[in-house]
Formats: C-alpha cells, sequence, structure tokens
C-alpha cells in the first residue's frame, strides 16, 4: 500500500516484510521517503525487529515508523518496542514493552542530503546480479 501524508510519499509493510529487503528497496526506488510497520513481533525477538528497522532504514534512505504489538494475545508475548528511525539509523523515539504513545519530528529534507551525498540509488548496479 502506498499513500501520501503531509505531501510525502508513504508504504506499509507487515513486521514479515522487513526480512525481504527487495520488498522495501522496491518501494524506496518508487520514491517512498517513510515507511509504516505494522507488527505483532514476538518478545523474545525484539532485537531482530530493532536490527531490521534500523537496516532497512539506513540502507534505503527513508524513515521507518514501527508499531508493534504488546503484551499476550492466544498464547503468545508480544515485544512492543515502537520506533521511530531515520534515514541515517538514528533512533527517534523508541518505545518499551508496554503500551506506549511515540512521536519524533522527522526532517525529510535529510533525504535529500543523504541520497546526494552517499547516493545508493544512482550507483546500483542491477544487471550483476539476478533476484529469482
Amino acid at each position: 500500500c502506498v499513500f501520501e501524508l503531509d505531501g510525502e510519499k508513504c508504504g506499509i509493510a507487515i513486521c514479515y516484510d522487513l526480512r525481504f529487503t527487495e520488498f522495501i528497496r522496491t518501494m524506496a526506488l518508487d520514491g517512498i521517503h517513510m515507511l509504516f510497520v505494522v507488527s505483532q513481533w514476538p518478545d523474545k525477538r525484539t532485537a531482530h525487529l530493532d536490527a531490521l528497522v534500523k537496516a532497512r532504514a539506513i540502507e534505503n534512505q527513508m524513515f521507518v515508523v514501527c508499531c508493534n504489538s504488546c503484551g499476550k494475545a492466544d498464547g503468545s508475548v508480544f515485544g512492543g518496542h515502537s520506533s521511530i528511525t531515520d534515514p541515517w539509523g538514528e533512533t527517534l523515539a523508541h518505545a518499551g514493552a508496554e503500551e506506549q504513545i511515540i512521536t519524533a519530528d522527522c526532517d525529510f529534507s535529510i533525504i535529500k542530503d543523504i541520497r546526494s551525498s552517499i547516493n545508493v540509488f544512482n550507483d546500483r548496479r542491477p544487471e550483476l546480479y539476478r533476484l529469482r
């Protein structure tokens, strides 16, 4: 799903999608500047969630907003750790394991600066690899 929010192109993914770099990169190539991830990540693997959110933000030079479930449901324990991460991989806001509302100011002008100084989109060489 792609939509516009305050003039910025945004996309939506689910937690499992974070493990598919090609999917997130495709959205970045389509001009997404902010990715919203809705998630039910278990508490045992919140370190993975944090690492994958940061990686997708850095490699795609976009903001990543992750909203993860917390508490228990149907025998599962969810880990919380919702976060807002900027394109440099800096965590702007991070929740704990309990229910919490987080906010952050996202300066979209940094995306242009990052993409002009570390231009991974122009430097890609897709002819060197095949996705199957």
